[in-house]
């Protein structure tokens, strides 16, 4: 039986296991789980912030670089999945590479398209530097990555690696799920981005704690409350790495732990702020209700990708902070159109991509 080695960056969840497509990995290999988390944020407490035990994957965790090192080096696998965002040479890398092992690294960036332009100018400059200094120096063959989408910032990771050209995330739930039939009920799936809680934010940013959750959530709740009006079921597809019990501020909606996938799949509306999840949105072509609400401003990041895809979809989105009525909220839903095929096409699938999903491509390394 072989051996995959995943490096992750965050202690692993369920929804990553499933992310990763590792259940159909797990059948014919031997799944092996390295958590450098504490190495790579060393002044955090890791067990305080990711709260959510039960759902938590069993892994090994490292507190020590040169434990790891010294792990990496006498432990037998045969393929390492990246998932740590590191890059380039480090020292990490390094070990393994001189195993002449295969990294295999996914890059789903979706920022450039839709970037102003000072940024874009940025993204070209970096290509060419790139591009010029990969021409000089030799690269590793054993460096593998999957490029999701045709846009620049994802060609700039994959410059000087062997390339596969591939496709999002979300479009590998739809590649594994096809053949279910999808069904169309009358409910709105509210995707939660975490607001207040994600885990992840507070160890890159340290904001949670400046959201303001009770105003937030009262006009999600008063949103909940209008499309239930209207006989609609609503259900609330909580984020997995946020504890339940901070989502019982929520009312008017059924809450779902897991399953996202299934439910934006049959569901009549999706609402979402700032997600990744908007990809099955669009490929499953669902009427799309984008929402802002001014305490998003505390996430500055978010609130950058929130414009930009605003001026992609033509600024077309509910503001929380005005609503007047229902047919207010009606008028801001997108609806399936050119614009969902030209997201499609810049950030969900390569136009090359032979539709392969992200396991098979793992397990055709494994023989």
């Amino acid at each position: 039986m072989k051996k995959i080695l995943f490096l992750t960056w965050t202690p692993f969840f369920s929804s990553d296991y499933k992310k990763y497509d590792l259940d159909t990995l797990g059948k014919k290999n031997k799944i092996l789980i390295f958590d450098i988390s504490q190495i790579l944020y060393k002044n955090f407490n890791i067990n305080k912030i990711y709260k959510k035990k039960n759902q938590r994957i069993k892994t090994t965790k490292y507190k020590n670089l040169d434990k790891l090192i010294l792990d990496l080096k006498k432990t037998n696998f045969n393929l390492v999945i990246n998932a740590t965002g590191l890059e380039g040479k480090n020292k990490i890398f390094d070990t393994i590479l001189e195993k002449k092992i295969n990294i295999i690294s996914i890059y789903d960036y979706k920022n450039y398209e839709t970037a102003f332009f000072p940024k874009k100018l940025t993204y070209f400059f970096k290509y060419i530097f790139k591009l010029t200094k990969n021409l000089i120096f030799k690269n590793s063959f054993n460096e593998i990555v999957l490029l999701c989408s045709d846009n620049i910032d994802n060609k700039i990771k994959c410059l000087g690696k062997k390339t596969i050209l591939s496709h999002s995330f979300g479009f590998d739930y739809f590649l594994r799920e096809k053949n279910i039939k999808k069904k169309n009920e009358k409910n709105v799936a509210y995707v939660d981005s975490g607001f207040g809680f994600h885990p992840d934010f507070f160890l890159t940013k340290g904001i949670n704690k400046t959201f303001d959750i009770k105003s937030y959530s009262t006009k999600i709740n008063f949103l909940f409350k209008e499309f239930k009006k209207l006989g609609y079921e609503n259900y609330f597809l909580a984020h997995p790495k946020v504890d339940k019990g901070y989502q019982k501020i929520y009312k008017n909606c059924k809450f779902i732990q897991n399953n996202t996938h299934k439910y934006i799949k049959n569901s009549n509306i999706v609402i979402i702020s700032s997600s990744s999840l908007i990809d099955l949105a669009i490929i499953y072509k669902k009427k799309i209700l984008r929402i802002f609400s001014k305490e998003m401003k505390s996430y500055p990041e978010n609130l950058k990708d929130f414009k930009a895809l605003s001026k992609f979809f033509q600024n077309q989105y509910l503001n929380l902070d005005n609503i007047v009525s229902n047919e207010n909220i009606f008028k801001k839903i997108l609806k399936p159109s050119k614009l969902y095929d030209s997201y499609f096409d810049k950030y969900i699938k390569h136009p090359k991509s032979k539709n392969v999903k992200y396991s098979d491509i793992f397990q055709n390394f494994l023989r």
